[in-house]
């Protein structure tokens, strides 16, 4: 066997219970911007860790694990969208295929998130394409807004289809006063 040098520590077997895989040593190591020595000897894979400060590898073992765990229950490990990774075990990144669609028998908007969405926090930039979309659906339905006058009532009907079942419910969508009550920042009593 090569001498890999002084820099990198012991070999580390991953074939022993509680050793994540070469491939969470690898990537672990990525992400916290170090790289780690892994080879094949005799068929078996082989890592090494930078011989360092204890804490570098102390880190880059506690992110393998916390990698490895990642994965077994079906989170991603990947970058998220943002290009940051994840650091919380229950922090979630997934594309949501957002369609915008007129149903003109109803004379309906619908906004598909093909899932269950309790809240979405988007960008400004986003929130703007998302209001474009809307207008642009709305306008092909109705163009000069004479549906919107027929009925002119500040609370207006939309029909929710429920998750998992081909049932329609129909609710009341208010929208004055959803978001205006609703205050974030550091120091708010409100949560």
């Amino acid at each position: 066997m090569t001498d890999v040098g002084k820099e990198w520590g012991d070999p580390i077997d991953t074939a022993k219970e509680g050793v994540p895989h070469s491939i969470w040593f690898a990537k672990a190591a990525f992400q916290l911007g170090h790289t780690v020595l892994v080879r094949c000897v005799n068929g078996e894979h082989q890592i090494r860790l930078p011989s360092g400060p204890p804490e570098v590898v102390d880190g880059i073992w506690k992110r393998a694990l916390f990698l490895e765990e990642r994965e077994k229950n079906g989170l991603p490990v990947d970058p998220l969208p943002s290009g940051r990774f994840p650091d919380d075990a229950k922090e979630f990144a997934d594309q949501i295929p957002l369609v915008i669609a007129a149903d003109i028998e109803r004379g309906e908007v619908y906004v598909d998130f093909a899932r269950s969405i309790q809240a979405l926090g988007i960008s400004p930039a986003m929130a703007r394409t998302l209001a474009m979309k809307l207008n642009d659906v709305a306008d092909s339905l109705d163009p000069d807004g004479s549906m919107g006058m027929k009925n002119p009532a500040s609370v207006s009907i939309g029909h929710i289809k429920v998750p998992g079942s081909d049932v329609v419910k129909e609710g009341t969508v208010i929208t004055p006063g959803l978001i205006d009550d609703l205050k974030l920042g550091e120091g708010d009593d409100n949560g």
